[in-house]
């Protein structure tokens, strides 16, 4: 998804890719919003289903992110928020997505992924984050994330139930504890 904006472009032709950006991005990370990234999450499913090929959608939560707010201020907790997504985004292929989709988390849509490099793919994402403190204004950070990810289109053929099950994904690997990771798999119930 690339969105530039031509300079020397007539006024009006500026002012409607300035529009669409500004519609389809994070204002504080400049990634895609969530609505943005849903749609992208839809044409990867769509594309991976016509082709024959999997691929993964991933949510990514910063850990503890109300302890760094408590100890260093809402500043310091958005420089973080900014860090972390410039980070996951470094680490990500050309192919691959990345948007917020809520205060302290990230979307990640992995095209052509197979089982195997599910967990490479998120162990990777991992150690960039933890690799390096962040520096804040109000001091230096440490920061992990969490990851909940769904193999696609088997364990999800829409983007809605992609976003609920990397969720449910999340929530087993934060279960663990910080910087933990976790695959979808049905459960008996």
């Amino acid at each position: 998804v690339a969105d530039v904006v031509v300079h020397g472009a007539h006024p009006r032709v500026r002012d409607a890719q300035r529009l669409h950006y500004l519609a389809t991005r994070d204002e504080l990370t400049g990634h895609l919003n969530r609505t943005s990234l849903r749609s992208e999450l839809s044409r990867a499913i769509s594309a991976a289903k016509a082709e024959g090929r999997t691929c993964a959608y991933r949510v990514a939560s910063i850990d503890r992110l109300a302890v760094i707010i408590d100890a260093y201020g809402f500043g310091a907790s958005d420089e973080v928020i900014v860090a972390v997504g410039e980070r996951l985004s470094s680490s990500l292929r050309g192919t691959d997505v990345i948007g917020r989709t809520a205060g302290n988390k990230f979307g990640v849509i992995v095209r052509n992924c197979s089982d195997r490099e599910i967990s490479l793919v998120a162990e990777r994402l991992r150690a960039c984050v933890r690799a390096n403190v962040i520096c804040t204004r109000a001091g230096t950070v440490s920061a992990t994330v969490s990851l909940g990810a769904v193999c696609l289109p088997v364990s999800a053929p829409s983007s809605q139930e992609a976003m609920l099950r990397a969720e449910e994904a999340l929530e087993q690997a934060r279960s663990k504890g910080r910087d933990g990771f976790a695959i979808y798999a049905k459960s008996a119930q």
